[in-house]
């Protein structure tokens, strides 16, 4: 590809995530409507505080992107608000969908075009039917931002703007936290092989912007706990952490990525032949991946590795969680559509990938990492449609109950999904 031609590949890949994600959020667009603390949390804050509800903290961590969203939302017609932020929301996925298309990545898939159809078939990960369009999940949507940012060649010094993403992404994805050990490895390969001061520096500072938020979101977290509004899972016999967080590894890294939700499914109903496939599975990616020697290839492993363990964390601090199905066998394909069912599919989809361009001659390398990706979308096609949040579907609707409120006097407007409401005070306007 001509060195001119190349970058317009970004802004492309981002234009057809966004029509991707467009398309198959068209009834959330038809039907607007908000989801769960989109309207119970940020517009209900934003329309008492305004900007000042910015730093509001919820769940242990702060929220700035969606905040700030909303309080600039709430600026214009209220009608506007539901498909203002489904839009949004949908072009911030897209955009960190397609910093895998940058040349930067090319250490990890060197082929421009497979980059791109990947950035794609991000654009069907099983969980975006939560996470896609709403400010609740956006903290997601930039996370994958900072995972891919974290897998960037090494020969290639990181810049000012990707540290400056790097905090906004802290500010509103408490989950960044688990990439620390990818950013220290970063920085240690650097300093090891004694690559320039700039480069150097840039890759320390990366990670004290890590570490920074740790301390935060620490803190955060303790507060939120000591209120009794954050509080710790029942504690789990060691068997079931086990098998959980081997079931997790085996079927966000190894089967499903290649075989899709039925399938997987179907594997699911006799846990001991699932386990023997998952060995088999993870003895061949090892092979392949050791094949590569490729720092960028180390720092994708550990990258997976933090986010298997954000899992268990996961069900630490979520009370309830240990119920979740998505966390042991999976009985239902509905498991799927949970957004936790979206955490480590994109590294396992990266891992089969870099694994396939190591495999047999390296003519059929190429065609056999696009036929996963085609493949990989293909399987997702039953769940192409990210349908409607909920019942409530009439946002102009549900503006007017809001405007209805009575001056001076508190009242309560149902949203998505049931039993969510938004609590306003009249006047709305």
């Amino acid at each position: 590809m001509r060195a001119d031609s190349r970058r317009w590949v970004v802004p492309l890949t981002f234009l057809l995530c966004l029509g991707v994600l467009l398309l198959r959020s068209r009834g959330r667009l038809i039907h607007a409507h908000l989801w769960a603390e989109d309207g119970a949390l940020f517009l209900a804050d934003a329309l008492a505080r305004g900007y000042g509800a910015t730093l509001e903290q919820y769940a242990g961590y702060f929220h700035v992107l969606p905040r700030l969203l909303a309080a600039t939302f709430t600026l214009l017609p209220l009608e506007a608000f539901a498909r203002l932020v489904t839009v949004t929301s949908l072009a911030f996925y897209a955009a960190s969908a397609s910093m895998l298309a940058r040349p930067s990545m090319r250490a990890l898939l060197p082929s421009d075009g497979l980059r791109v159809l990947a950035a794609v078939a991000l654009c069907f990960l099983p969980g975006l039917g939560e996470i896609a369009g709403n400010l609740a999940n956006l903290h997601s949507a930039v996370f994958l931002a900072a995972v891919l940012l974290c897998l960037e060649d090494l020969a290639v010094p990181l810049r000012a703007w990707q540290l400056g993403l790097l905090f906004v992404i802290g500010s509103t994805a408490g989950e960044l936290v688990v990439l620390t050990p990818v950013f220290a490895l970063r920085a240690l390969v650097r300093w090891r092989r004694g690559d320039e001061p700039r480069a150097q520096r840039m890759e320390w500072l990366a990670l004290a912007i890590i570490l920074g938020w740790v301390v935060v979101n620490t803190v955060t977290w303790h507060h939120q706990q000591s209120l009794g509004t954050f509080k710790p899972a029942e504690r789990w016999d060691a068997i079931d952490y086990v098998l959980g967080a081997l079931y997790v590894f085996s079927t966000r890294f190894l089967v499903h990525p290649l075989v899709g939700d039925h399938a997987t499914l179907w594997l699911h109903r006799s846990p001991g032949a699932f386990l023997a496939l998952s060995a088999v599975l993870l003895a061949l990616l090892a092979w392949r991946l050791l094949r590569t020697r490729s720092v960028t290839v180390l720092l994708l492993v550990v990258a997976a590795l933090c986010l298997w363990g954000m899992l268990p964390l996961t069900w630490y601090v979520r009370p309830g969680s240990e119920g979740e199905p998505s966390f042991g066998l999976i009985h239902t394909t509905a498991t799927f559509r949970d957004r936790h069912s979206w955490g480590g599919t994109p590294l396992g989809l990266l891992l089969w990938l870099v694994a396939l361009q190591t495999l047999g001659p390296v003519r059929w390398r190429p065609a056999l990492a696009l036929a996963l990706c085609v493949s990989f979308v293909a399987l997702s096609l039953h769940r192409r449609k990210l349908r409607p949040y909920g019942p409530e579907q009439d946002w102009p609707a549900t503006v007017q109950k809001l405007r209805a409120i009575p001056p001076g006097q508190m009242g309560s407007v149902p949203i998505n999904p049931p039993g969510w409401v938004i609590i306003a005070q009249g006047p709305v306007d």
